[in-house]
């Protein structure tokens, strides 16, 4: 049996690719950018979209034994606007409460370490 992975900030499928190279069935993906999406549907069918992270109840969707997640720290990001919307760690525990173990992984932000504190 195959271990299962849930993406969060999923953005265009990296780790959900990962994973599948590795033996692991992504499962389902949360993402709001339309652009991205469409390109894990294409390579990614049979995971599931569960949409925005804010509106996701961990009781309701598919246990999973990984979970990753890019970042959702527009303030840090080196890509886009670097808006000064904040670092949305809360959201991730709010999913990650479910009632089993699993291995977090969290992609590295290149502004984490050198972007200039608010």
């Amino acid at each position: 049996m195959n271990m299962k992975l849930g993406s969060l900030f999923d953005g265009i499928g990296g780790f959900p690719f990962v994973g599948t190279l590795l033996g692991i069935d992504p499962v389902w993906a949360s993402e709001i950018e339309p652009w991205p999406i469409k390109v894990t549907e294409k390579h990614f069918p049979n995971m599931k979209h569960l949409g925005d992270i804010t509106q996701i109840n961990g009781a309701e969707i598919e246990p999973v034994d990984v979970i990753t997640f890019g970042s959702p720290c527009q303030d840090l990001s080196v890509a886009g606007f670097q808006s000064t919307r904040p670092c949305g760690a809360r959201p991730i525990v709010r999913v990650d409460e479910k009632p089993y173990s699993v291995v977090s992984i969290h992609a590295p932000v290149r502004g984490a370490t050198s972007a200039p504190s608010n």
